[in-house]
């Protein structure tokens, strides 16, 4: 009984996707312009389930894996860590790592992993913050202290504003010689390692933040509609979006 309480009778998605299914079948018995309406009625109701959302997801993430290990020939010389910004929010009343957005924070612990495993490596954040503000990269900077980072094995690029430019400025300052550890979201990390390797870098691509995991009970509750998943399909647009307007130059 509790199970379908939760999944559905008090499931916001469970009410649109029933609101829905009456939008298709009334507008498909009227035809003309809302065979439109049916369309996109169709659209969002399948993005309520799970199997598209996941797929899509998935062909993005699992295109680099984990890092998981350490091979002397790659890691025994200084390396860089370059950690991209994803967002902070310089609210005075919480804690430097509170101040993180779940993104960051992710890719903040992914970085700080990395940081223990390789004694010659200094970490770098980017990412720009709203006028008069602390950056995103300085909010990150300060969380990393709270965790015990060494403050000289520490850098911030306060500039960029998205992805492109976190490539240029990253090459502006540092050049291309040093090797470098690219940490971001898996689902951003195809888009990442394009636009680095456009700047004539080869990142070791460390991808945080899975949105895909496989519980190995292998469950998987397919037929419960959850907003979470429309979510999931905003974020793969927001990739593909963000590849096309990097190559024309926004």
């Amino acid at each position: 009984m509790r199970f379908l309480i939760h999944n559905f009778l008090i499931n916001p998605a469970f009410w649109l996707a029933l609101l829905l299914g009456w939008m298709i079948w009334i507008s498909w018995r009227k035809g003309g312009w809302h065979r439109g309406v049916t369309a996109l009625s169709v659209l969002l109701l399948i993005g309520l389930f799970k199997p598209l959302p996941k797929w899509l997801i998935a062909s993005l993430e699992n295109q680099y894996p984990p890092l998981l290990d350490f091979p002397e020939q790659h890691f025994d010389k200084p390396i860089h860590i370059l950690v991209l910004g994803s967002g902070h929010v310089p609210d005075l009343n919480l804690t430097a790592n509170q101040r993180l957005s779940t993104t960051a924070l992710s890719r903040l612990t992914e970085a700080v992993r990395l940081y223990q495993n390789l004694p010659e490596s200094q970490i770098i954040f980017s990412g720009k913050g709203q006028d008069g503000f602390r950056s995103s990269a300085g909010g990150a900077y300060f969380a990393a202290l709270e965790l015990g980072v060494d403050p000289v094995r520490m850098d911030t690029l306060h500039t960029p504003a998205h992805t492109l430019q976190e490539s240029i400025d990253y090459v502006g300052r540092y050049g291309k010689d040093q090797p470098v550890i690219l940490v971001t979201s898996a689902i951003h990390m195809p888009r990442a390692m394009a636009f680095f390797g456009h700047q004539g870098l080869n990142p070791i691509p460390a991808p945080a933040q899975f949105e895909t995991k496989v519980h190995p009970s292998g469950k998987s509750y397919w037929l419960i509609p959850h907003l979470r998943n429309l979510t999931l399909l905003q974020l793969v647009l927001h990739e593909y979006l963000g590849r096309v307007a990097g190559h024309i130059g926004f």
